[in-house]
């Protein structure tokens, strides 16, 4: 009997999945795989949205050219809570806004902040990154602290800056 004979048979021997196969997504706290249906990240506890909500007017992030100020990329917040960072799939972070492709020098922490919305408004908040999240030129300090955003605000992720834009 040929390897491929044997592959073959013992293929056809194999149960066929029985239901739906459970997605898997990442907390959009702290980056760990979890299941499409959990509600609670079993690493940090953070509640899961149970569905991605539709994007509330128009909130992005502008990723900015340092030198020129001019906008290199767009990322849609589409999330109740969006984590930023630099994606490490060794580590299974993969953040909703990844920052990896314009941080060559890694100084944007896997884990780096946060933008969520709540009772209508955009609130940003640094993750204890190494390197810091600054908010209109200032440093947001302690790390965990909520801070409101506005549209217009420039942030400034590592050494990537990034401009908030909500409504239009």
């Amino acid at each position: 009997m040929a390897f491929g004979d044997l592959v073959r048979r013992v293929g056809s021997d194999v149960a066929p999945r029985i239901g739906p196969a459970v997605e898997t997504v990442y907390c959009s706290y702290c980056g760990v795989s979890v299941g499409a249906d959990d509600l609670y990240c079993a690493y940090c506890g953070a509640r899961q949205p149970i569905e991605v909500e539709p994007m509330r007017a128009s909130a992005r992030l502008l990723i900015l050219d340092a030198h020129s100020g001019q906008a290199r990329a767009t990322h849609a917040l589409l999330k109740e809570s969006n984590l930023i960072g630099r994606a490490d799939p060794i580590s299974g972070v993969f953040p909703d806004v990844d920052l990896s492709p314009y941080d060559p020098g890694a100084k944007v922490s896997r884990r780096h902040a946060r933008i969520w919305c709540a009772e209508g408004r955009y609130w940003i908040e640094d993750l204890a990154s190494a390197n810091g999240t600054f908010l209109n030129g200032r440093r947001l300090l302690p790390p965990r602290t909520p801070h409101a955003l506005n549209d217009g605000d420039r942030l400034r992720i590592g050494e990537v800056p990034l401009l908030f834009r909500y409504g239009e």
